[in-house]
Order: structure tokens, then C-alpha cells, then sequence
């Protein structure tokens, strides 16, 4: 009963789920085994590879057709079949795929909505020269990319290799940054799957939190909206808007014009600089001595907001090098390692003292965009947080719980996940394929009691790194299901409503907003971890 209280407390916290039948550990993933890549249809349930038998067998019936008739009926037959394919192009019904250098995006049909459809004639007045639907946004190529699973050693079997938690070395992630450059951001968009109308979201979305800055420079949870959440955050609410405009690509640093194709996108770009800087200002002033920053919220709540703010501050460093960030971030960062829970290896609601898997996401997100900016980040301190996963892990890893004594639930498996993901754990792991399976059970449902937009932010995140069928399956729920049900008219334009999301009645508009720009960020916020591009 006490778990059971805590959990319904927790503001991230997952509810209980019933928890899958477990099945044996199954084969790691060899070039000799990998199943290859079949077409699936859009809204099929089945999915099954034509045998080359029955490929020579059209063939025959083809040619055999071709033999007995007519020329004037070849030629018949052959014109209609091309005046349809220009119809279907022309209507949109077949869209040009962008094309990556070495196999970097797989083709995938692409499924366009009714409603999104109907959303396209929304003038949202955020470009004056608004590309064409499914227009790339820049033709320049990426580079070479080879492909991860061609080196990637098999993964081990025995049982105590399965159980081991320390001694990984977490990917490379040093150049993942420059996914959010401007001139790079448009390339990964379209490779990764995003288009015009994820973009235009996004952009909403930046604009309904611009107007919903305070004057000091920080935002709130519980208004001046409507929807707000039951209780003030403001360090909470200020580091995830902040979080919003930094994986746009947008910094307190005044852009660059040559970036820029039109004069309006710059503009823009000018505007969200100062919203940025102004929040950065209202953020240092809450900075202590000690790492920790200054908020007043319910006792459960602080180590959240923590968390957040120190994503934010490492991110911006890392981000933009400036000097004045690099010594308040790695004091950040030391707190952070300080008040880490030294028996259990997580953190939890007060410094020192506990663990649980949703706060403990916060800070190994914060503690990865620490390492990318290049500050010290104790390796003693990646290796508890291991041990702390090991122990609320279950199904051999594959899944998570909140806490060591509970069920698993969908949320805390994909933040268990994608914590594993930064520490070092394999794409090919057994592990991780059994994880990604169980995400790929549970998609996006936008039904209300169904709708947990915290889930998806960490199950968006992991998939987005598997890449391959995972992602494309995932990402063609989500890229058409929020924008369609983002509030596109009147004082909350650009915003989510967040009545009918899990935590939305508790934490509110801004909550549920900002989740929901990270995902549509995901193309370009961060490079896919077991790609080496640059």
C-alpha cells in the first residue's frame, strides 16, 4: 500500500501495468541470422517475404501475357501504367523518398492522415516562404555512413555476461551536438523521418512558450495559461522550456543571418535568442554555492527540477562553449554526483537518500549532456547508477521497475532502456532487443487514460536510437498523432491539452507541451548513439 502511494505521488512515476509473459533469452543478433527488411503495407497486420519461386513464377506469367498479345496492347498497357504513376505522384499519393549515401535511411512507405490533411490549410503564420508538403529542407547529403551492426561484436550469452553491470564504455557522443546546428538540422529532419508539419509544431510550440515567458525571464507550471499544473515549479518549468528552444537549435547567442534562407526565419531566430538569454538569467539566479538550485515545491518535486536544470545548464555549455557556463555546469554536475544515493546508486526525492528509476533518468540525461560538453563526470558514479538498473531490472534486463520492490510499467522500462542505451549497452544486445520489442508492443495511443506523453518521451528516444523498423513504426504514429491534436487557435495556439494525458491533470499545459516538442525534436535534437557520421 505504501509503494503503491508513492508511485500515485511521484509526478513522473509510471502506474503499474500488468507485466508480459516472459519468454527464454533469445539469439543474439549475427550477420548470419539477421532478418532482412520486408515491405509492410500501411495498415497491415501481416507481414510476409514473397519466396523467389514465386518471383520467377510472376515472371513466366508476365512474359507469357506478353508473348500471345498484341503490340498495340503492350503499348496500351504500358501508357496507362505510367499515366497512373504520374497521377499518383502528382496527387501525392507517391512521394519521393530522400535518399542518404550507403543505406543511411531505409525506404518506408510514408502515411499521411485525414486530419493532417485538413491541418496543412492552417495558416500559422510562422514562415513566409512555408515549404511544400514532404519538401526535404535541404539537399545537401550527409556523409558515408556504415552501418552498425557490421562491426558490432555478437552479444554475450552466458548468463553471468548477461548480469554484468560495470567496466562499459558508453558510445561516443561528443559530436552528437552538431545534430542541432542550423544547416545540418534540415538534412537529419528528412533522414530521420520528420517533415513540414512535425516542424511547424515544433515552431508553434516555441512561440506559445515565448508568449508565456514571465518578466522575469522564467516560466511557470501553473499559468498564465489555462490547464496549468496543481502545484508552482518554476525552476521545473523554466528548465524544460528552456530544454524546448535548445533542441531547436536556439541558444542565448545572437544568430548568424548567413544561416538563414529568408529574413523572417531570422527574425525568429533573433526573438527565441532573447527568450533564451532572458531564461538563463532567471535560472543563475537561483544557483547556489554548493551546485544546487534555489526552488520552492513540494518536497517530491525538488530532485525533479533538479534534474531538468541540469540537463539545461550542461546542455547550454556544451552547446555553445561559452566560458561564463563551464564552471556553474560543473558544479552542477558535482552536486549531482554529491547527493547521488551512495548504497542504492540512483537518486530519489531527497539528496542522498534513495533511488528510484524516474528521478534517476533526470540525472543520467544531465549527467550524458555533461560528457558531451567535456566535463568531468566520475566514471564510480556511471557505474552505481549501472548497479542501481541492475537491480529494479527484470525479464533479464529487458524491463523496469520504479522501484526495487514493484511491477514493471511501460515508462520506467524505456528510461531504463535508454539509460542502458547511454551507458554502453549493444543495438544487437539480446537485452535490448527484448526491451525495444516490449516498447514496440506498446505504441502511442492518444485515447484518453492511454495517453502518457512521459512514456513517449523516453520510448521516443530509444527507438529513435535502435533506428531500422522500430523507429519507422514508431515515428509514423507519432510524427502524424501530435500535430493532429496540437491546439492550433485562439490564446493556447501551438500548445497540448493536457487533460487525458496520465500526469497531464497533475502537472499541466506546459508539462505535456514541452514532452511533446522533445519528440518532434528527436530528428535532429541528438544523433542516433550507434552511428558514427561525423
Amino acid at each position: 500500500m505504501e509503494a503503491a502511494r508513492e508511485l500515485a505521488a511521484s509526478p513522473v512515476g509510471s502506474r503499474p501495468v500488468p507485466v508480459g509473459a516472459g519468454g527464454g533469452r533469445p539469439v543474439p543478433l549475427t550477420a548470419a541470422n539477421r532478418p532482412q527488411p520486408v515491405a509492410v503495407q500501411p495498415g497491415s497486420t501481416t507481414i510476409r517475404e514473397q519466396s523467389p519461386d514465386e518471383d520467377e513464377a510472376g515472371d513466366e506469367i508476365v512474359q507469357e501475357i506478353a508473348k500471345k498479345s498484341p503490340p498495340w496492347v503492350v503499348s496500351l498497357v504500358v501508357h496507362l501504367v505510367l499515366l497512373v504513376i504520374a497521377g499518383l505522384i502528382t496527387w501525392g499519393v507517391v512521394r519521393p523518398k530522400a535518399t542518404i549515401e550507403a543505406g543511411f535511411v531505409e525506404p518506408e512507405p510514408e502515411i499521411w492522415s485525414e486530419k493532417l490533411g485538413e491541418q496543412n490549410e492552417i495558416d500559422t503564420q510562422l514562415t513566409t516562404d512555408k515549404p511544400k508538403e514532404n519538401q526535404v529542407i535541404s539537399d545537401s547529403p550527409l556523409p558515408p555512413v556504415p552501418d552498425p551492426f557490421a562491426a558490432a561484436p555478437d552479444s554475450p550469452e552466458t548468463e553471468d555476461a548477461i548480469h554484468a553491470s560495470s567496466d562499459v564504455k558508453a558510445p561516443d557522443l561528443g559530436m552528437a551536438l552538431h545534430g542541432r546546428q542550423r544547416g545540418r538540422a534540415g538534412d537529419l529532419l528528412a533522414a530521420y523521418g520528420g517533415n513540414r508539419l512535425t516542424e511547424e509544431a515544433v515552431l508553434a510550440a516555441l512561440e506559445w512558450l515565448a508568449r508565456n515567458q514571465l518578466k522575469d525571464g522564467s516560466w511557470s507550471l501553473t499559468g498564465p495559461y489555462s490547464d496549468g499544473a496543481l502545484d508552482e515549479n518554476k525552476l521545473a518549468a523554466t528548465a524544460m522550456a528552456l530544454l524546448a528552444f535548445q533542441g531547436h537549435g536556439d541558444t542565448h547567442i545572437a544568430p548568424d543571418q548567413g544561416a538563414f534562407k529568408t529574413d523572417a526565419e531570422y527574425q525568429r531566430a533573433v526573438r527565441f535568442s532573447k527568450v533564451v538569454a532572458n531564461g538563463w538569467s532567471a535560472m543563475m539566479k537561483t544557483l547556489e554555492k554548493d551546485g544546487s538550485f534555489r526552488v520552492e515545491c513540494p518536497s517530491h518535486e525538488r530532485l525533479y527540477a533538479q534534474g531538468q536544470a541540469t540537463i539545461a545548464i550542461c546542455e547550454i555549455y556544451a552547446m555553445t562553449k561559452d566560458e561564463k557556463f563551464k564552471e556553474p555546469a560543473q558544479r552542477v554536475v558535482d552536486y549531482a554526483v554529491t547527493i547521488q544515493d551512495k548504497q542504492g546508486g540512483g537518486w530519489r526525492y531527497e539528496p542522498g537518500v534513495d533511488s528510484d528509476t524516474s528521478v534517476s533518468g533526470w540525472f543520467m540525461m544531465g549527467l550524458q549532456s555533461a560528457r558531451m560538453g567535456q566535463l568531468n563526470v566520475p566514471q564510480e558514479t556511471l557505474d552505481k547508477l549501472t548497479k542501481f538498473l541492475d537491480s529494479v531490472a527484470m525479464v533479464e534486463g529487458r524491463q523496469y521497475r520504479y522501484r526495487l520492490n514493484g511491477p514493471t510499467t511501460d515508462a520506467m522500462t524505456a528510461e531504463g532502456l535508454l539509460c542502458r542505451q547511454y551507458l554502453g549497452w549493444q543495438r544487437n544486445d539480446p537485452r535490448m532487443l527484448g526491451g525495444i520489442q516490449f516498447i514496440a508492443a506498446r505504441p502511442m495511443e492518444w485515447a484518453a487514460g492511454k495517453r502518457n506523453a512521459y512514456y513517449w518521451y523516453y520510448a521516443t528516444q530509444v527507438a529513435h536510437h535502435m533506428e531500422g523498423q522500430y523507429w519507422r513504426d514508431w515515428n509514423n504514429v507519432m510524427k502524424q498523432m501530435l500535430p493532429t491534436n496540437q491546439t492550433r487557435k485562439g490564446k493556447e495556439d501551438g500548445s497540448w491539452n493536457p487533460n487525458g494525458d496520465v500526469y497531464g491533470d497533475t502537472h499541466g499545459r506546459l508539462y505535456v507541451t514541452c514532452l511533446s516538442v522533445y519528440m518532434l525534436e528527436v530528428y535532429y535534437r541528438h544523433l542516433p548513439i550507434y552511428r558514427k557520421i561525423f
